[in-house]
């Protein structure tokens, strides 16, 4: 998607970033349920992953990610609200497994 960067944070996590000014208002209601100007600073919102992913060896080369990280955990992820972004931070795993 063209409103989101990634960015690494560490040698085995990255963050997120939604540019919601360039979002569609359609795009702002699929995100988070609501026109995100109706979204409150202190409103708990999160990125939900429905199930574990896998992302590419290229991906994580682009990134400078440690490779041997390289899944996602399904589960939820808080979402961080700025004035005109907002931001998840993925820590990803070895494996799958506990």
């Amino acid at each position: 998607m063209k409103n989101v960067k990634a960015v690494k944070t560490s040698s085995n996590s990255l963050m997120l970033k939604i540019d919601t000014d360039a979002l569609s208002q359609q795009e702002q209601i699929e995100f988070f349920g609501k026109e995100y100007a109706k979204v409150t600073i202190d409103e708990r919102l999160t990125f939900v992953q429905e199930t574990d992913y896998e992302f590419s060896f290229d991906f994580l080369l682009h990134l400078d990610l440690d490779t041997r990280y390289k899944y996602l955990k399904k589960g939820e992820y808080a979402l961080h609200v700025t004035k005109n972004s907002v931001e998840v931070l993925l820590t990803l795993s070895m494996s799958l497994h506990a």
